[in-house]
């Protein structure tokens, strides 16, 4: 949510949009990561739109096992021609 509030104020054309659910989210964002007309539309909660209270906390056991991994595939590194002016745009 910190990102999205940096991409509104400087009035952003692209946000990262999470792809993988997970349980916490719903509560913690609410209503507050919604799209409307292919645009992430502005939290109307007070702060970042985060809820977050000790009820929560404790429903939630931290997993110091759990990791986030999104899967990057290595292409190797362009080859020379690649850096020359007419191919970078």
């Amino acid at each position: 949510m910190a990102n999205y509030q940096c991409a509104f104020a400087c009035h952003g054309k692209l946000v990262e949009y999470p792809m993988i659910p997970f349980k916490l989210e719903e509560e913690m964002l609410s209503d507050q990561r919604r799209i409307q007309n292919g645009k992430v539309l502005k939290p109307t909660a007070d702060g970042i739109g985060i809820y977050f209270s000790d009820d929560m906390e404790n429903r939630y056991e931290f997993d110091d096992e759990a990791v986030y991994s999104c899967v990057a595939v290595d292409r190797g590194q362009p080859a020379d021609e690649y850096w020359k002016d007419n191919n970078i745009k």
